[in-house]
């Protein structure tokens, strides 16, 4: 094999592998037909590109494929492979060469170009080198490598996300918690109150249960505001609202209606059992010495049974007109609201 220089006769690619058709053998010595049934035996289903070269890398003969790919024509070849091939920052093309037919040894190429990616094997045979390969477009490799990364980059935005959501999420329910509980004792506000007690007025309706109410109001509430002070009066609140959470159960309705005034809803309840409720919360208030002072702090409390229909309204101001009534005879008691028209 000549070096650089004049011009030699061009070892010709079997008409074969210029259709990308597996080649017949007689068609190169021996070994380049054993080389070429090897590859593309092994080859995946692309166009199968082959050349010929000098030991110098200077090309003898191209198939139509590889001219295609490098934009040869069809005049006669005056190229090395490094013409077609970036040699990156090695400065020269550094190929490996397979030396068993049946074991090929991939190089992975780039376009001068940088447009398709090459898988090429090269063989040395007695007459000339011999270049084996397939064309990796950026509709191949690149853009799978594309998908590959927008789908990595899509999946750590959705995880970005979904944790964006659960937070935005415990944001809501925060939100939603304030709109309903009153800030100071932690239960619920007059506007969760209206909410719960329409939807517990129809259940009652509809499974014919009994519901009542208990309306409450701490004694003499001003003169614990103005003898030991507002903070004082806040921790009075607090604690009367622990005592009427503690002895609700998880079906009741415990709310602040603004104030020292305080309702709780009883489902399912009597006004027996409503009225022993409210008994075991003043008892316990005055046994609570909520100022940690000896001051004993007490409450009134108005029980109401829900009658048939019944609305909210009507229920809601008797258990009041109730509660009015403990208070005008003389405060720290209960006192249970007679039937609509009766005494």
């Amino acid at each position: 094999m000549s070096r650089r220089g004049g011009p030699r006769d061009p070892v010709s690619v079997p008409a074969a592998v210029e259709s990308s058709a597996q080649p017949s053998a007689s068609m190169l010595p021996a070994s380049a037909g054993e080389a070429i049934q090897s590859y593309v035996a092994n080859r995946v289903n692309r166009t199968l590109m082959a050349a010929t070269f000098t030991a110098d890398h200077h090309l003898l003969s191209a198939n139509h494929p590889f001219r295609q790919a490098f934009r040869l024509g069809d005049e006669p070849l005056a190229c090395r492979l490094e013409d077609c091939f970036d040699p990156g920052s090695r400065g020269d093309l550094a190929l490996v060469y397979s030396t068993d037919p049946r074991a090929p040894v991939a190089n992975f190429l780039r376009s001068r170009d940088r447009e398709l990616s090459v898988s090429a094997c090269l063989y040395r045979l007695p007459e000339c080198g011999l270049l084996l390969g397939e064309a990796w477009r950026p509709s191949d490799l690149e853009l799978l490598d594309g998908i590959t990364a927008v789908a990595s980059e899509l999946a750590r935005l959705g995880g970005q996300l979904r944790t964006r959501n659960t937070e935005l999420q415990a944001v809501n329910e925060r939100v939603v918690a304030l709109t309903r509980t009153d800030p100071l004792t932690g239960l619920a506000n007059r506007r969760f109150l209206d909410e719960r007690l329409a939807v517990l007025l129809s259940q009652a309706d509809r499974h014919e249960r009994p519901l009542s109410l208990v309306v409450s109001d701490i004694d003499h509430f001003k003169q614990v505001n103005d003898q030991h002070g507002h903070p004082a009066g806040d921790q009075v609140l607090r604690c009367f609202a622990g005592l009427l959470a503690r002895e609700s159960r998880t079906e009741d309705v415990t709310a602040r209606l603004g104030g020292e005034e305080f309702v709780v809803v009883l489902p399912d309840t009597g006004l027996e059992a409503a009225t022993a409720y409210a008994e075991r919360v003043r008892s316990a208030l005055m046994r609570a010495d909520p100022l940690d002072l000896g001051v004993v702090v007490t409450a009134s409390f108005g029980v109401a049974e829900r009658e048939s229909h019944e609305d909210a309204e009507s229920l809601l101001q008797r258990a009041d007109d109730a509660l009015y009534t403990a208070k005008r005879a003389g405060r720290n008691r209960t006192h249970s609201a007679a039937a609509r028209g009766g005494d």
